[in-house]
C-alpha cells in the first residue's frame, strides 16, 4: 500500500505501541510516497554495509519479527537503510524500546522501558555518536548519566559530521 502525501499536508505516523508519533510533512515540489510494505526480518537480505534488500531490490517498508503469534520487533527502512523509529516489545506486549535511525545510523532518541512503562534508559544520538544518556532504576532514581561536552574526544568528530552531512 502506498500513500501520497501532497505538498504542505501533514501526517502523524505511529509506531505500534508507542505514545510518540512522528510528524511527516509533504515537501515542496514533490509528493512524498510512504510505503507500508511489511515483511519478516528473515526475508530481508543485507550486505557488508548493512544495506537491506528484498527480492533483489532496495527495501522500503517495515521489517518485523514475531514470536508465538505476536510482534516482538519492527524496523523501518527507506531505500535499504534503517530510517525512522524501530520498536521492540516485552513478552507481555508492552513497549520495551524505541530507537531512532537516520540512514542506518543511530540519530535521535533511544528509550528503554520496563514492563510497567517506566523509563529505564534515555539516550540521544547524533550521527551515531552518543550525545547524552540517563539510566534509571525501577524507582526512577538516576543510576548513571553522561553528556558529551566540547572537550570530549568525539566532539570534533560530531562537529565534522554536522558540517558534512547537515541532517
Amino acid at each position: 500500500m502506498e500513500l501520497i502525501l501532497p505538498e504542505g499536508h501533514t501526517m502523524w505516523v505511529y509506531c505500534p505501541g508507542s505514545a510518540n508519533p512522528k510528524k511527516i510533512t509533504g515537501k515542496k515540489s514533490q509528493a512524498m510516497i510512504l510505503a507500508f510494505n511489511e515483511v519478516p526480518d528473515d526475508d530481508l537480505d543485507f550486505d557488508e554495509d548493512l544495506i537491506y534488500t528484498y527480492g533483489g531490490e532496495l527495501f522500503t517498508g517495515i521489517g518485523y519479527e514475531e514470536s508465538d503469534g505476536r510482534r516482538i520487533s519492527e524496523i523501518q527502512y527507506v531505500n535499504g537503510r534503517q530510517e525512522g523509529v524501530s520498536c521492540d516489545w516485552h513478552a507481555d506486549g508492552s513497549l520495551c524500546e524505541e530507537t531512532t535511525f537516520r540512514q542506518n545510523v543511530l540519530h535521535g532518541r533511544r528509550v528503554r522501558y520496563d514492563t510497567e512503562g517506566h523509563v529505564l534508559l534515555e539516550e540521544e544520538y547524533e550521527y551515531g555518536i552518543l550525545r547524552s544518556k540517563v539510566e534509571r532504576d525501577a524507582e526512577g532514581e538516576v543510576m548513571d548519566a553522561f553528556e558529551l561536552k566540547p572537550g570530549d574526544p568525539l566532539w570534533k568528530t560530531l562537529v565534522d559530521f554536522r558540517e558534512r552531512f547537515k541532517w
